[in-house]
């Protein structure tokens, strides 16, 4: 039996879609299958349309980081790959797979795209050499995926298509919470790129026409300042957008919805 089955066989309502296999999340109450588990190259990744996080799964699984290697590789191999990997970047990406088999301790990805085109831009969430949490932001250029955002327009909002033909609307900060919210309650949201700072480089153009559009901000003076901002624009097209009083939420500073949840 091949390792990918040994790892799929610990997951529970499994199915095979194209080019990868569909399964219930261990680490969250799943009615549907939200977690996919793909083959690339010499890798296993794991994405859970929830955002549990594949430490957290693998965990749950019994399983290691290094189970997600076919080669077997141990922890201070994979530290090795991606102090290589930090030391002499690849500078142009023949496709996202590629991107991924780059990076071993990759953990999350949140592709962006415009309504009903492939994906244009990539943000990939991933461990350090010394275990710290970094992100890095990957735009297709030609037949090419680059490092970096496209240096001029405005950049998509987030899970567009999952808002396209909804009336109601969820505007949160950060597209991790954004896959929460759909994955777990199915609830149409999205948010922009860039963080609390950037809301003005994002086209929110798709949201013309929508009757309901709500904001959820993080509790905190970016959250705020991001929420102003995002009005404003809003209001520059002609949509009206209702806040949530978080005070009722009774957040801790810097908290944001998933912890109410």
């Amino acid at each position: 039996m091949s390792k990918v089955q040994d790892l799929v066989d610990k997951f529970s309502k499994v199915k095979k879609i194209k080019g990868a296999y569909s399964a219930r999340c261990n680490n969250h109450r799943d009615s549907t299958n939200s977690l996919t588990i793909k083959q690339v190259d010499d890798k296993i990744l794991l994405h859970c349309f929830a955002s549990c996080s594949t430490e957290e799964i693998i965990r749950n699984a019994g399983l290691s980081m290094s189970d997600l290697f076919l080669d077997g590789e141990d922890t201070e191999e994979i530290k090795l790959k991606m102090t290589a990997v930090k030391e002499a970047p690849i500078k142009k990406y023949k496709s996202m797979d590629e991107i991924f088999s780059s990076f071993p301790t990759l953990s999350d990805y949140y592709e962006y795209n415009w309504e009903n085109e492939e994906p244009t831009i990539l943000q990939i969430k991933y461990l350090s050499p010394d275990d710290k949490k970094l992100f890095a932001t990957f735009h297709k250029q030609e037949d090419y995926w680059v490092i970096g955002k496209p240096e001029v327009g405005l950049t998509p909002l987030y899970n567009i298509e999952g808002i396209k033909n909804s009336k109601s609307v969820l505007i949160l900060e950060g597209e991790k919470l954004v896959d929460i919210v759909t994955g777990r309650f199915g609830i149409p949201a999205t948010t922009s790129m860039g963080g609390a700072a950037n809301a003005h480089k994002t086209d929110w153009t798709p949201l013309i026409g929508k009757p309901s559009v709500v904001i959820i901000r993080d509790n905190d003076a970016p959250g705020l300042t991001y929420q102003n901002d995002v009005i404003d624009i809003l209001k520059n097209l002609g949509v009206a957008v209702r806040t949530v009083d978080i005070s009722k939420l009774e957040l801790e500073e810097g908290d944001d919805l998933e912890q109410f949840i």
